[in-house]
C-alpha cells in the first residue's frame, strides 16, 4: 500500500513497524495509552494507575513498614491426641500437658503471641486448693519457661483457680482455663516446642485435658519487630 499524507496531516498506508527506529518519541505519544499495551498486556490501566500514590520506590516502602506484621500461625487443636494427664499430687510440682505444640521461627526478630486452654476435673477432700500454668520453652537442646506464658509468679501454685470450701466435705470444680501472653525472649530459627505444664496445691486429683467435652487447644501466632 502506498504512503500517503493527506491535508489533515494524518498519513496513510503506514504497516505495523513501518516507521525508522527512533523515529517516535515520548514527545510523540499521546497521553492516556492503554497499560495493556505494555509488556504482556496483563497489567489493565487502572491496576497502572495505582503506583500513582507511591512517593518512592514500592518495595522500600513494603520492607519499611516496620513490626506487627503477622509473619506466621501455628495451631495445635484437640483431635484425639491431647489425651487428658492427671497432674503430680505433690504439692508444687509442675506435670506435662499433651497440650503442645512445635513450629518453626521464620526469623530472629520476632515474638510469639500464645493463647493456650485446656479443661480441668478437680476432686478435692480438703477445705482449699488450687492450680497454675506455665508453658515450657525448648529451643536448641535449652529448656526455660517465659515468664509472660505463665499465669504463675511465686509462692504456693494456685494463681490460675483457688478455692476455699469452708469446710471438709468433698467438692468437684470443672472449669476451663485460659492464658494469654507473649514470650519476648530471644530465639533462633531453629524448631521450638511449648509444652504447656500444670502445678497442684492442696487437691486430691486434678485431671487436666478434655474433660466434659472441653476443647484443649495452643496457637502461636508469630510477629516481626522489624
Amino acid at each position: 500500500m502506498a504512503i500517503v499524507i493527506n491535508g489533515s496531516g494524518t498519513i496513510t498506508g503506514v504497516s505495523a513497524g513501518g516507521l525508522p527506529d527512533g523515529s517516535v518519541d515520548s514527545d510523540t505519544l499521546a497521553t492516556g495509552i492503554d497499560a495493556t499495551k505494555l509488556a504482556d498486556g496483563t497489567v489493565t490501566s487502572a491496576e497502572f494507575q495505582y503506583i500513582n500514590s507511591l512517593s518512592s520506590n514500592a518495595q522500600t516502602q513494603i520492607d519499611g513498614v516496620g513490626g506487627g506484621k503477622v509473619l506466621a500461625m501455628h495451631h495445635e487443636k484437640q483431635t484425639g491426641n491431647f489425651a487428658p494427664t492427671t497432674i503430680s499430687g505433690t504439692n508444687n510440682t509442675w506435670t506435662d500437658l499433651d497440650v503442645a505444640i512445635t513450629f518453626t521461627p521464620t526469623t530472629t526478630a520476632s515474638k510469639f503471641l500464645v493463647y493456650y486452654g485446656f479443661g480441668t476435673s478437680t476432686q478435692d477432700s480438703g477445705t482449699d486448693g488450687g492450680f497454675s500454668s506455665r508453658v515450657k520453652k525448648v529451643q536448641d537442646a535449652t529448656t526455660t519457661y517465659p515468664a509472660f506464658l505463665s499465669d504463675y509468679a511465686t509462692g504456693n501454685l494456685h494463681s490460675a483457680y483457688y478455692a476455699n470450701s469452708q469446710n471438709d466435705t468433698p467438692a468437684r470444680w470443672n472449669i476451663y482455663h485460659n492464658v494469654q501472653g507473649v514470650d519476648a525472649d530471644s530465639h533462633t530459627t531453629n524448631s521450638i516446642t511449648y509444652t504447656v505444664q500444670v502445678g497442684q496445691y492442696n487437691i486430691s486429683t486434678l485431671n487436666v485435658g478434655n474433660y466434659y467435652a472441653a476443647r484443649s487447644q495452643i496457637i502461636v501466632l508469630e510477629v516481626s519487630t522489624a
